[in-house]
């Protein structure tokens, strides 16, 4: 009979330490939201003139009928003018004061710099590529300054 109680107490201790412990699973973990990706602007150097780009050299513009902090750039337009999305991140030589966000009448958010939105154009397909300039005379370059560059399209 002692090994029947020893057996007994045993699996009643064994019983009590898993229940203290809990079922076994990991307790859930809060969802948090995705975080966007970073979109670095950086700086292109080009013979005529320096202009902002993203990490993967694409040019990037502004639209002069932006008011500050606000796109205007909305349905058809953004399939031509794809804004520039993500997380601001400055690469080198850019003011880092100067990115910011704003958010799109779409309902999304967009990159800017100095107020002003920043767009992709889609007909630019490499890096380098400013096909985009001075069309329809408001789609201008982005200078360092966040000023519109109006003359010829740098090339570099």
């Amino acid at each position: 009979m002692p090994l029947r109680r020893i057996a007994v107490l045993a699996t009643a201790a064994c019983t009590m330490t898993i229940a203290a412990c809990g079922s076994g699973e990991q307790p859930e973990s809060q969802p948090q939201a995705p975080s966007a990706p970073a979109a670095v602007v950086g700086i292109r150097t080009a013979p005529t003139g320096d202009y902002l780009v993203d990490a993967s050299g694409r040019t990037l513009y502004l639209f002069t009928k932006d008011e500050p902090g606000t796109s205007q750039c909305v349905d058809q337009c953004v399939a031509q003018w794809p804004p520039l999305t993500g997380a601001p991140q400055a690469g080198p030589g850019v003011d880092a004061a100067k990115l910011g966000t704003v958010n799109r009448p779409d309902g999304g958010q967009q990159i800017t710099f100095s107020g002003k939105p920043l767009y992709y154009f889609a007909q630019d397909k490499a890096a380098g590529d400013i096909k985009g300039q001075d069309k329809m005379h408001v789609w201008y370059v982005v200078s360092p300054a966040g000023e519109a560059i109006k003359t010829a399209a740098p090339t570099g």
